[in-house]
Parts: C-alpha cells; sequence; structure tokens
C-alpha cells in the first residue's frame, strides 16, 4: 500500500512500532495451547467448508492473560462517520468468521514490528461495495492475543533488551503466558459472528485488512439476512446491525451513508 491510502490505513490499524507497549506484570499463565508462528505468510482464499467455525485460543485460559495497554493515537478520520468509512474502503460486506487462526506482530515486508495483529478466514455472505468473487477471504485485524513465545519472535534486539523480565522466563512459561492488545473501545472479533465489514486489501500480508476498529465491524442479527448474494435498499432496512456504543441492534439502512 502506498500514498495516501497507505497513511490513513496506517492511522485505522496503528500498525506502527510506536503503538507497541510492553506486556505488563505480573506475569499469569494459561492452559498451553498450539498457537501459530508469528510470521504472517501468503494465504490464498480457501474453499467453502462446513467445519464448525474454530478459533486458535479455543480451550485456552484467558481469564489472567496480562493486558497490553494501548498506547494514545489521534485517528486521521472518524471511525463512527458512515461516509468516511464507505470512502475509505474498497470492499463493504457482511462476513462470517469462519476462524481466527491466530495472531502476529511482525509486518513481513517492512520488516518492523506492529502491535498485534489477528488473522483469520471469513465467508463473504453479502457485498455491499467491491468486487470479491471469492467466498472465502483472508483477514487481518488490529488487536489479538499471542503467547509470549510467539510475541518476543517479533521483537527487535532492542526491544528484547528493553523487556528484560522476557529473558527471566523459561520457555514453557513464556508458551504458557499470554498477552492481549485491544485498542481504545474497539471489540474482539469471534469466530462464528457475522458482521458488517469494512475492508481494503493488505499487500503486506496478502490479506484483507479489516478497518475503523469497532465502527467498522457490527454484528448481524442473522436471522434478519434474506438469502441471495445481493441487497435490494428494502432488505437493507430489514436487516439488523448492532451498534457498539449503544449496543442496540439497528437497520442497516441507517448505518450506510445516504
Amino acid at each position: 500500500m502506498k500514498g495516501k491510502q497507505l497513511v490513513v490505513w496506517l492511522c485505522l490499524l496503528a500498525l506502527t512500532t510506536g503503538c507497541r507497549k510492553p506486556p505488563q506484570q505480573p506475569l499469569s499463565t494459561a492452559t498451553p495451547t498450539a498457537v501459530p508462528t508469528t510470521t504472517a505468510t501468503a494465504a490464498p482464499a480457501a474453499t467453502p467448508t462446513t467445519q464448525p467455525a474454530h478459533s486458535y485460543l479455543d480451550g485456552v485460559d484467558l481469564s489472567n492473560a496480562i493486558d497490553m495497554p494501548s498506547a494514545p493515537m489521534d485517528l486521521a478520520v472518524n471511525i463512527y462517520d458512515s461516509a468516511v468509512r464507505e470512502k475509505g474502503s474498497d470492499y463493504i460486506i457482511i462476513g462470517t468468521v469462519l476462524s481466527l487462526d491466530g495472531a502476529v506482530n511482525y509486518n513481513p515486508v517492512e520488516k518492523v514490528g506492529t502491535s498485534i495483529l489477528t488473522i483469520g478466514q471469513i465467508r463473504v455472505d453479502k457485498v455491499i461495495k467491491g468486487d470479491l468473487p471469492q467466498q472465502v477471504i483472508p483477514f487481518v485485524r488490529l488487536g489479538g492475543t499471542m503467547c509470549l513465545a510467539e510475541y518476543e519472535k517479533g521483537l527487535t534486539d532492542s526491544e528484547r533488551q528493553a523487556y528484560s523480565y522476557l529473558a527471566s522466563l523459561t520457555d514453557q512459561e513464556k508458551r504458557n503466558t499470554y498477552t492481549t492488545s485491544i485498542n481504545f473501545d474497539d471489540i474482539v472479533i469471534e469466530a462464528g459472528k457475522t458482521y458488517l465489514m469494512y475492508m481494503l486489501y493488505d499487500s503486506d500480508y496478502a490479506r484483507y485488512g479489516l478497518g475503523y476498529m469497532d465502527g467498522g465491524l457490527r454484528e448481524v442479527d442473522t436471522a434478519t439476512l434474506p438469502t441471495g448474494a445481493t441487497l435490494t435498499a428494502q432488505q437493507q432496512q430489514t436487516i439488523l446491525c448492532k451498534n457498539n456504543i449503544t449496543g442496540v441492534y439497528e437497520p442497516l439502512s441507517t448505518t450506510l451513508s445516504e
């Protein structure tokens, strides 16, 4: 991503080393589980599957996960302005999260550390803007959870020295200890749920980036979804999406701009 698009998207995803903060002590442990590697690789569109939605954190006790506080950041755009979201997104869809596959904290193209990002797969249910021929697409989104063993792999040598307490942990402790990063009043994306989503393709991760944080990820009441891939103006009035500020489900037509 280059130029103006890059500036806006970086502001939305906060993919800068200045926004990364170390996990805070005291350390707590969680049930061991297999955790994906830190390096994000190109992920081609998956084929449709009947496998139940799943998360790489299924079965992991995160009640004592270490909170990673977010650094203050002035957003370049108003994430709650529907016109701004639509103008800044190449794709707007209603999609179902099939899987949360892992988390990364390193940009393999820029070769810099980032805030924690969640990666996974989405089934495209309805397309509101853009052309998405694939039924299942890979995504990346700001915020997520990693064990310290994987989080440490995304640190620079100087950062490892700054986070000196990591050196005091055994490899097993690092694998069993988790850290979570959620920015501002954002929501946590969940496997199995269906959302209204605003996206740009992020070539650095070969995935579709979900933008605008809680302004751009709104849970959809699936009971109100009609059949078919396209939506009429009348159907947009009957589909209900959650307002993350009020907690009230509102018509899709009021969420989209005129």
